[in-house]
């Protein structure tokens, strides 16, 4: 009898135990996480539908009973599960993404193992991306608010330790009267068109805020003074040059902007704005619809005259060479100052903040072109100017600067970093002045901003690779990569290559061995008061 009450009580505890493990069993698969019960060592002893139906959508598919829990999670998660199956830790909790979704996983300890659950929260974490959007964007013209402006702000300041970082602050004239006069929902669309016209000229040279009613703020890092004028100047000309249509007829808006710095003493939004209050109102006392330095003297210092004048600087020649014989083919003519304003950094800022950018751009180029004269004219001379200046100076004041060098082969380089805005405006002049003798050139490509519509549209004669991206290049392979892509282009466009900033041999023969025959940089020779009119030394073995 009690053999028998033994066996019944236990086919009944049998029972028991298979009917509760069928009732959890469909309890885990009506569960809409993805539930994985792990024994201590990781390995899977039960998942849920809700697992199998994700890990087969993601590839794995399987047993999964009986295999390791880890190979089916990101590696983040695994020395936090192991401390947890050690002993060695309380519950886990962790978000984390698999693709463009994301999850929350929930880990707690059983007695031999634990019971982990991973949940979608991916429309969740849309939601929070686009309410935190939401929070930094203005909701009139969609472009940053004062919120957003000051985390920009805090990063631009942090990198501006390695280049420049300049903001624009922005006022609106006489905005007040077009709410007073034509009513709040027209003023809506002016500052709406308004916003949109400087986003379409600032392109992805900087970011636009709008911190009130009609100010706004442009930060542009990566900008110099004359960068960042040049840029103000665009933006100015957008609005004042195009009457806004609304529905009681053209509106006329004019811009008054201060150009400022950012530095040590002006590191957030606050200082920004105390700081360039001065330089607004003294853009409104002349006359408004202007651009001007917070620190601009009204008037140029004396000092400042000098550099008018093509005397005050002398020239410098570095010699531009074959890469496969080192000979001599021609040189870039460089500017230097006789005074105080030594070097082309000094003196162009200079210039800049004094308003005077052109002027001495053209003294410089009047300098440059004398000296060319020294240069036989079997060879090559390329002089630089400013994108800006071949903007403001006539063409004939161009070809009377250059004089008769003009139509001998000379050869006029712009920087590609100093190329702002639409390259298009540049066309008509460069046209007109390459009809009569003069090549160009694009310098400094790929320094960063590398634009192939630049490229198309002012169909450079020769494109000369910036230093940055040919230093170094035999022993960096992604700079071979970038360079090797620039090549490609310079090929498909037919321009003639000049590599600059060779200073190593195996640079020299990479960049042979890439087809680039033309280079110059300190293997060949530092700029020097006159030029070197016999070969260099052969470089080939």
């Amino acid at each position: 009898m009690n053999r028998i009450q033994s066996k019944y009580t236990q086919d009944l505890a049998r029972a028991r135990n298979t009917a509760e493990c069928r009732e959890s069993t469909s309890l885990l698969d009506a569960l809409p996480q993805h539930i994985v019960i792990v024994n201590t060592v990781g390995v899977i002893t039960r998942v849920n539908d809700t697992w199998r139906r994700f890990a087969a959508r993601s590839g794995h598919e399987g047993g999964y009973v009986g295999l390791s829990y880890y190979r089916y999670v990101p590696d983040v998660l695994r020395a936090r599960l192991q401390q947890m199956l050690a002993g060695g830790g309380e519950s886990v909790t962790l978000e984390y993404p698999i693709g463009d979704r994301w999850f929350v996983m929930e880990a707690r300890p059983l007695p031999e193992g634990a019971v982990i659950s991973h949940t979608d929260i991916t429309e969740r974490k849309r939601m929070e991306v686009s309410l935190e959007a939401m929070a930094c964007r203005d909701p009139l013209t969609q472009l940053l608010n004062r919120r957003g402006l000051h985390r920009v702000l805090d990063k631009e300041v942090q990198r501006s330790r390695e280049k420049h970082l300049h903001a624009l602050v922005i006022d609106c004239d006489n905005f007040k009267g077009v709410n007073d006069s034509l009513g709040h929902a027209a003023g809506d669309l002016v500052l709406r068109t308004i916003a949109a016209r400087m986003r379409e000229q600032l392109g992805q040279r900087g970011q636009l805020a709008r911190i009130g009613g009609d100010e706004f703020v442009a930060l542009l890092p990566g900008a110099d003074g004359t960068a960042a004028r040049v840029i103000a100047e665009r933006l100015r000309a957008a609005i004042a040059e195009q009457p806004i249509a609304v529905s009681h007829g053209p509106v006329v808006v004019t811009l008054s902007i201060a150009v400022c710095e950012m530095n040590p003493q002006l590191r957030n939004l606050d200082d920004l704005l105390a700081t360039s209050t001065a330089a607004l109102k003294s853009c409104k006392r002349r006359g408004k619809n202007m651009v001007t330095y917070r620190d601009a003297p009204t008037r140029c210092p004396g000092d400042l005259q000098v550099l008018t004048s093509p005397s005050y600087f002398k020239a410098l020649f570095q010699p531009i060479v074959e890469l496969q014989s080192g000979s001599v083919v021609g040189y870039e003519i460089l500017s230097r100052g006789r005074g105080s304003y030594a070097s082309p950094l000094d003196f162009f800022r200079a210039a800049s903040r004094g308003g005077l950018l052109s002027r001495v751009d053209l003294a410089c180029l009047r300098s440059c072109a004398n000296a060319a004269a020294s240069v036989p004219s079997s060879l090559r001379r390329h002089i630089n100017v400013y994108p800006s200046t071949l903007l403001a100076a006539p063409v004939s004041q161009m070809l009377e600067v250059l004089g008769p060098q003009a139509r001998a082969g000379l050869c006029l380089e712009i920087s590609e970093k100093q190329i702002l805005g639409d390259p298009a405006s540049l066309r008509e002049s460069a046209q007109a002045i390459r009809r009569a003798g003069v090549r160009f050139a694009i310098d400094d490509l790929g320094f960063g901003r590398s634009s192939l519509e630049t490229l198309i549209c002012l169909e450079p004669d020769v494109l000369k690779f910036d230093r940055r991206l040919v230093h170094g290049v035999a022993r960096d392979a992604e700079k071979r990569r970038a360079l090797e892509r620039q090549i490609k282009v310079a090929h498909a466009l037919e321009t003639e290559i000049i590599a600059e900033g060779i200073e190593e041999e195996r640079d020299r023969a990479l960049l042979l061995s890439r087809g680039v025959s033309l280079g110059q940089g300190f293997l060949f020779g530092r700029p020097a008061e006159a030029p070197r009119l016999s070969l260099l030394p052969s470089l080939v073995p």
